[in-house]
């Protein structure tokens, strides 16, 4: 995950496209921000270890897109503390949606979610256990 870290890192760099196919072991914090844009997974699958998420931060650009990413056996956490726009198309993430701004999901699946902030666009598909405060 470092290299993931470091591309998402690097302020030349507005798109992290991962390769397909690919399988990562997502053991650690990835911080989205800087000036990251978009994720595209293009089918890549994240095997989840007690300490990894994704969590979308601050940065210059104002929107940014996950897109294309696949859980392993379990879901991927995602924590959105920011008030940039957060965009998921295609995707399994466990959402908590602490930030303000606006989320935007397309064909999008999760379990224990946690939604703190009212401005939820678009076409989820909610399990039972989501909570909408």
């Amino acid at each position: 995950m470092q290299a993931l870290q470091a591309a998402i890192d690097d302020p030349a760099r507005t798109t992290v496209c991962l390769p397909r196919g690919k399988v990562y072991q997502l053991d650690q914090p990835v911080y989205v921000r800087v000036a990251i844009t978009r994720i595209i997974g293009t089918g890549s699958t994240f095997n989840t270890a007690s300490s990894g998420q994704f969590t979308i931060d601050d940065g210059s650009a104002p929107a940014v897109l996950l897109q294309n990413i696949f859980p392993g056996s379990e879901f991927i956490p995602l924590t959105k503390r920011t008030s940039r726009t957060l965009i998921i198309e295609t995707a399994g993430f466990n959402l908590s949606i602490l930030g303000g701004g606006e989320t935007y999901v397309t064909d999008w699946i999760g379990r224990q979610n946690v939604i703190d902030n009212p401005r939820l666009w678009g076409s989820p598909k909610f399990p039972s256990s989501c909570s909408l405060k």
